[in-house]
């Protein structure tokens, strides 16, 4: 790993942090972090340096990219076994980071990312130590996403560093398969506690086993209550 060009980026972010902490205005004790690609991966490895309040990567920083996506053998990304690999991947691979980040977290994701597909941050999210964090996808986009969707972040690190927003709970949801009709039925009970009106509720559904080229459909959307 000393010989890893990710040992220097991981230094230099270390090293902006111990820069940024005592300048006129920034607070120190509210530093946030967001990353996008590249940086989307620095920022999962740097989010557990205790001085980070916030963070927030985007497409990048997933883990689990030597790792075959399930049920399409081959998928992962190439390193020759051995040694080395073994090292690599027990060092600056984020799939081992994701379990030390205490911070709240936002990943900001496109649904066929091939830098961080999708159900491998589901994964790293599910190693997270506590639950303080969320996901926002955009459909259909490959490692970019929408103005909407980076306003998430926006808000998110409004919440966690200014204290200026209530950032909304991820929603209950839940899928019935088996229904009278044969028509799945997917439910979504959104957090409606903050002051802010839900403007539309949209839900989008695919079946394709490569989340970086799977084509998502829009579903129909009925309010009840």
């Amino acid at each position: 790993p000393w010989n890893s060009s990710w040992l220097l980026y991981c230094a230099a972010a270390r090293s902006a942090i111990t820069f940024l902490e005592p300048q006129n205005p920034c607070d120190g004790e509210r530093l946030g972090l967001q990353g996008h690609s590249m940086g989307g991966r620095l920022t999962v490895l740097t989010a557990l340096d205790p001085r980070i309040k916030a963070a927030s990567p985007s497409v990048g920083g997933s883990g689990y990219l030597y790792t075959d996506i399930a049920g399409i053998p081959g998928s992962a990304r190439h390193m020759q076994a051995g040694s080395e690999r073994d090292l690599y991947l027990k060092t600056p691979d984020c799939k081992d980071y994701w379990p030390l980040i205490k911070c709240p977290i936002m990943f900001l994701g496109a649904t066929n990312d091939f830098n961080s597909p999708m159900e491998f941050v589901i994964r790293g999210f599910h190693s997270l130590p506590n639950d303080d964090g969320v996901m926002s996808f955009t459909p259909h986009m490959n490692h970019r996403f929408t103005a909407d969707n980076y306003a998430a972040r926006i808000r998110w690190f409004d919440a966690h560093l200014k204290k200026s927003f209530s950032f909304p709970k991820t929603g209950i949801s839940s899928l019935e398969l088996k229904t009278k009709s044969g028509i799945p039925r997917f439910t979504v009970e959104p957090d409606q506690s903050s002051k802010h009106e839900i403007k539309k509720v949209s839900v989008f559904y695919g079946f394709d086993r490569d989340p970086r080229a799977r084509f998502w459909r829009s579903a129909e959307v009925n309010r009840e209550g």
